[in-house]
């Protein structure tokens, strides 16, 4: 039986006061008392105490599936799969269509695949036949029954449309889940999932329309503006980056706007932009890539290859395997050149230099800045840079002079 008091706390969700009460009892527990315990000690997130009281009541009575399915929930809080699994297992053991089980047994399954090359492993087929299986006893229930397992059928559609969303072959069936999910809940991931199976089928009006309005979590708008890229919407997609910029200033981020201006053959704005992302991502091969297609563009054919032959060897040191785009562009570059590769002058030999600042030394005002053309390093002195400050990481741009002891960097501007 359990006493008031301890009514009165587990109906306010008091889960430690709860615990605190049930342990200044001076009885033993009944059993009764020793759930309302190890439910406490779950929802407050002592998951090895409450996993101890599962342990329990399973050696009472070791044939009730709820304290299988009870005791792998705190493994599986605490993100350990394989025990989880195991429990989950038993419990299906003594109830096969044990709904919420299924659902979490898959889940749990799918993390056990991982990411990679998830669709060869035995685990994934496993978690896909659980989902299969748990349509079918939702499709049985009668309409009270639907009623109470809706939020976790809105759980098995959500989670089995985006499994298989990276799937051409399954990506109308990943809409249809997808899309009863979010009949089910309204929740911004459920609508974010929704709208990159759209964008992965093509269908771009629906994806944007889908998104929800909002300006974090940053994933969200990285979408938005991606499906606008697409839609060839060049001006409003970089709207969208830089307003996320503000905030998160990453180098894939400034390359997405790069590219943006490449396709409006803005190639002034493409090389600024790419030269900040590979001053944020020197160890990102896509970075080089990208800067590499701005160069053949304005015929700077050398430095292009120079780049897309950087591109290669990052992508070879950190995958171990070439890149193929990269090639192609060093192909096509050596034909329209006749195996005679060139740099065009530059348009404004004023400011022609493009690079990024390496070292500062603030105390004495000098530093050096990384040509992004010929990757040499230049000598700089702070009284030839225009603006307030100048930082170790800035993008530049700058005329080259030669003097006594070699080349320098003057006229500087942030880019």
């Amino acid at each position: 039986m359990i006493p008031e008091e301890l009514k009165k706390l587990l109906y306010a969700n008091d889960w430690k006061k709860a615990i605190a009460y049930i342990d200044s009892l001076s009885t033993t527990y009944d059993e009764e008392v020793l759930v309302e315990l190890a439910w406490s000690c779950s929802r407050a997130e002592e998951y090895n105490r409450a996993i101890e009281i599962y342990s329990q009541l399973i050696e009472k009575n070791p044939e009730f599936a709820k304290w299988y399915y009870a005791r792998g929930y705190q493994y599986y809080m605490m993100s350990d799969w394989q025990k989880a699994i195991d429990d989950f297992s038993e419990a299906l053991r003594i109830n096969p269509e044990y709904f919420k089980v299924k659902y979490r047994i898959a889940y749990a399954l799918l993390k056990i695949a991982g990411d990679y090359q998830q669709w060869t492993k035995d685990a994934f087929w496993k978690a896909i036949m659980h989902l299969e299986e748990c349509h079918k006893i939702y499709d049985s229930y009668n309409e009270q029954r639907r009623k109470e397992y809706k939020a976790t059928y809105a759980d098995v559609c959500f989670l089995h449309g985006k499994t298989i969303m990276p799937s051409d072959k399954y990506i109308k069936k990943s809409i249809s889940l997808l899309e009863k999910a979010n009949s089910y809940k309204n929740d911004n991931d459920y609508k974010y999932e929704l709208a990159k199976a759209y964008y992965c089928d093509n269908q771009l009006e629906k994806a944007l329309y889908t998104l929800p309005n909002i300006k974090k979590p940053y994933y969200i708008v990285e979408l938005r503006a991606q499906v606008l890229t697409s839609l060839n919407r060049f001006y409003d997609s970089n709207t969208v980056l830089f307003n996320l910029i503000n905030y998160r200033k990453k180098d894939y981020l400034y390359r997405r706007v790069s590219e943006n201006y490449l396709y409006l053959n803005d190639l002034n704005n493409a090389e600024n932009n790419a030269i900040k992302a590979l001053s944020l991502g020197k160890g990102n091969y896509k970075n080089y890539l990208n800067y590499g297609l701005i160069l053949k563009q304005k015929k700077q054919y050398l430095q292009a290859i120079k780049n897309f032959e950087k591109a290669r060897q990052i992508k070879q040191k950190k995958f171990n395997y070439d890149c193929v785009e990269a090639i192609e562009q060093i192909e096509e570059i050596q034909s329209i050149t006749n195996n005679n590769p060139y740099d065009e002058p530059m348009e404004d030999n004023k400011l022609g230099g493009l690079g990024v600042v390496e070292k500062y030394n603030s105390n004495r005002g000098f530093g050096f800045i990384k040509d992004s053309n010929s990757l040499d390093s230049l000598f700089f002195h702070v009284s030839d840079f225009t603006g307030n400050t100048i930082r170790q990481g800035d993008a530049v741009k700058y005329s080259i002079e030669t003097g006594p002891k070699g080349k320098k960097a003057v006229n500087i501007i942030l880019v």
